[in-house]
């Protein structure tokens, strides 16, 4: 088959259409094409040319998102424009491999805005801008729209020398009502400010987004601890090997001192000393750092995100502070909208509407500082060896009909508690789930849970798993379950939590399997199982145990 030129009628001839002319079908279609061969294919506007090869697109803190192509001569700023760029382009389908990879470079990269205006929240007037390239401008800065004071657009009303409204602005509001610390993305559409960052692709599953390579010990690690990771009672000494002193066996002389003060100070909840110190050493371990200021962090939509590896994901307040209490003006990784977030639909969303979205973490993510850590209600999320530390609320959410893995997860000092399903379920292997102000694993309304572990070297005791220093250790509630592991030699530790160890209400059923179970007050007085082990009570609760348990 030979290819062959339009013929067009051009004075008095036929002549080929010649290079670089159009052919225009105004008012006509084309139909029965078999295929198109081009090397781009632009739709109303928007280039639809699709990724045939293995391609890696580049973003770096020194890139630019208007005048870059997202090579590594000339990267982008923000991921936003990496997944933006792809947006409108297919990638040659092959499933299981990843054909596109997003580098993103070592540096801190801001986004949504910090803002105070009078104890308010809100700043919207017009402010000099700081940092750039260029000199003299001014920025108009709205935050209409927005629930919780978070900027919603920027828009460049003087450029003075040098500057386009996609340049990334140092914005300097000291001399308004407000304040803004650090260097901000700033979008093209009129400059507004760049906030969650959307992962959802139609072909998702072959694209990673990925940060530098970590340096050091990775926290949660031996030698490398969070802040109290072997839930040490208050006041309590960690090398302390006294009665009912469990965490001695796991605790890790190795980490940083600072891990594990003696006395043991403020080592449960979202506290500021576990804050700090668990912030410091994730700064440390991840080049790639990712900080929203009141925003959620990542969004997932559908059925097929793009993976992301290698971050630490921060999370703080539109005014910059850090969450302590359950403020719900950000998120972090979600699939569900929360207030404040525009994703698929908000907490109180219509019975059958949809919610789904799926998440894939990689083997190296951590979240600190947001309201919530994970936030799923529906959908399939996996991750391992994921952390999640500081938060205002809980740290994984779980809820109606999701389905979530996450190998390894360590999940410490959060307002409320480490673990929660509302019919939903949820398999956690090995880690921490310690220091919360109320429980460590929570079950309700027909929900699964899963604890058990399948790692060594989690924290200091080979193939451990520790739940402890909560209130309540495990709960199982509203005719959920909950499945408590200890077999094939693996080690889970339930001590030290400050009311019951593990607790059944309400028709919820704990499954107790296997001999490698530890169950200990620790300190105080607390109720190791209520019900009785294998006596139905609190409302046809049970606590089931198949092996002859070690309390």
């Amino acid at each position: 088959m030979a290819d062959h030129y339009p013929l067009i009628v051009s004075s008095g001839s036929i002549q080929e259409l010649p290079v670089g002319d159009n052919l225009n079908l105004a008012g006509a279609g084309v139909t029965n094409i078999v295929s198109i061969a081009t090397t781009t294919l632009t739709v109303a506007d928007a280039d639809v040319t699709p990724v045939t090869g293995i391609t890696t697109y580049y973003v770096t803190t020194s890139g630019n998102d208007s005048t870059g192509d997202g090579s590594q001569a000339r990267p982008w700023a923000t991921p936003h424009r990496a997944m933006d760029y792809l947006s409108t382009r297919r990638i040659h389908v092959t499933e299981g491999f990843t054909r596109v990879t997003v580098s993103v470079g070592v540096g801190t990269y801001n986004f949504g805005l910090n803002q105070t205006a009078g104890g308010s929240g809100y700043i919207d007037g017009t402010y000099a801008v700081s940092g750039g390239s260029g000199s003299g401008a001014f920025v108009a800065i709205s935050t209409s729209g927005s629930g919780t004071g978070a900027v919603t657009r920027v828009k460049l009303i003087d450029p003075g020398l040098g500057y386009a409204a996609s340049d990334t602005l140092g914005i300097d509001t000291t001399a308004g009502s407000g304040y803004s610390a650090g260097i901000f993305h700033v979008g093209a559409k009129e400059g507004q400010i760049l906030g969650s960052l959307n992962v959802t692709h139609t072909d998702g599953d072959q694209i990673l987004i990925v940060g530098a390579a970590t340096s050091d010990t990775k926290p949660g690690r031996r030698g490398n601890h969070f802040y109290n990771q072997v839930g040490v009672g208050v006041g309590s000494d960690p090398t302390g090997t006294g009665p009912n002193h469990t965490w001695s066996a796991v605790y890790d002389s190795s980490s940083p001192a600072g891990a594990y003060p003696n006395p043991m100070a403020d080592g449960k909840g979202n506290t500021d000393a576990s804050n700090v110190y668990n912030r410091s050493i994730l700064e440390t371990y991840y080049q790639s750092k990712l900080y929203f200021q009141g925003c959620d962090g990542i969004i997932t939509r559908g059925t097929n995100p793009a993976k992301i590896n290698k971050f630490a994901i921060f999370g703080q307040k539109a005014d910059g502070s850090r969450v302590t209490a359950d403020d719900l003006s950000t998120s972090g990784i979600s699939n569900s909208a929360l207030v404040g977030v525009s994703t698929a639909d908000g907490l109180s969303a219509p019975v059958g509407q949809i919610r789904g979205g799926n998440f894939d973490l990689g083997d190296d993510i951590s979240i600190h500082g947001f309201t919530y850590g994970i936030y799923m209600i529906g959908g399939l999320g996996k991750g391992a060896f994921t952390t999640i530390t500081n938060t205002g609320s809980v740290g994984l959410i779980a809820n109606r009909n999701c389905y979530v893995t996450i190998v390894e997860p360590t999940i410490l000092n959060n307002v409320s508690h480490s673990c929660y399903s509302y019919a939903g379920t949820y398999y956690t292997y090995g880690g921490s789930l310690s220091n919360n102000g109320n429980i460590g694993a929570l079950n309700y309304y027909g929900g699964f849970a899963f604890l058990g572990n399948n790692r060594a070297d989690t924290v200091g005791f080979a193939k451990s798993t520790i739940i402890a220093n909560n209130d309540i250790g495990v709960l199982a509630q509203n005719n959920s379950n909950i499945r408590v592991d200890g077999r094939y030699s693996q080690e889970l530790f339930i001590y030290g939590n400050d009311d019951a160890q593990i607790v059944a209400r309400k028709g919820g059923v704990v499954d107790r399997q296997g001999d490698n179970i530890t169950v200990e007050a620790a300190h105080g007085n607390a109720t190791l199982a209520n019900p009785a082990l294998n006596t139905s009570g609190n409302g046809g609760a049970m606590i089931v145990t198949q092996s002859s348990p070690a309390f």
